[in-house]
């Protein structure tokens, strides 16, 4: 089995609404039918993304164009330090993070539970889907980069710092090794 994991695409940031409801802008919405055209796309058989508007759009945008099943799962969200009213400074905080200054914002998760989260979501799915051959997964930057770093010799941290939007890496689930890493995907601008 084959997993294609898929950072969402170019978000419209707006500050006074709640991070979860940010959608995408319109490069997003542009970048996001280039990717559903991409080869890697090509054999995905179901999609899940996670509960936040900018997923579900960019897996709507996929889903539609690949003529497949879309299907939401709430585990999927990103790092919870982030999406809890997070209104800060990302880079700093990311930094912060990454770095052990600090383990989380407010009630939300450490690295830790949110890397752990994401596994056994990814895990759950799998078992699921068994039958599949190629699954499809749009989730955020922190929880796939937290994820992939399983697989590679990259930190979490170096991938957050490669990880584009949108991006893909994809993993062989059988033998846990990604053929495609994040930060090699390639769109137009």
């Amino acid at each position: 089995m084959q997993i294609v994991l898929i950072r969402h695409s170019n978000t419209k940031v707006e500050p006074e609404k709640y991070n979860p409801l940010w959608a995408l802008n319109e490069k997003g919405i542009e970048n996001a039918n280039v990717l559903a055209h991409n080869p890697l796309m090509q054999g995905i058989e179901v999609l899940y993304t996670s509960n936040q508007l900018k997923a579900i759009h960019t897996g709507v945008i996929v889903a539609s164009k690949l003529g497949i099943f879309l299907k939401q799962n709430d585990d999927l969200t990103e790092l919870t330090s982030l999406t809890n009213d997070w209104k800060g400074d990302y880079d700093g905080f990311i930094n912060d993070i990454y770095s052990g200054t600090i383990e989380r914002h407010t009630d939300g998760e450490s690295l830790k539970e949110a890397g752990d989260r994401f596994t056994r979501v990814i895990e759950d799915i799998v078992s699921k889907e068994s039958d599949r051959k190629v699954i499809g997964i749009v989730a955020h930057g922190n929880v796939l980069s937290l994820f992939a770093s399983q697989y590679e010799s990259r930190s979490a941290f170096d991938i957050h710092n490669a990880i584009q939007m949108p991006d893909v890496a994809i993993l062989d689930w059988e033998h846990k090794t990604l053929s495609v890493r994040f930060g090699n995907y390639k769109h137009h601008d």
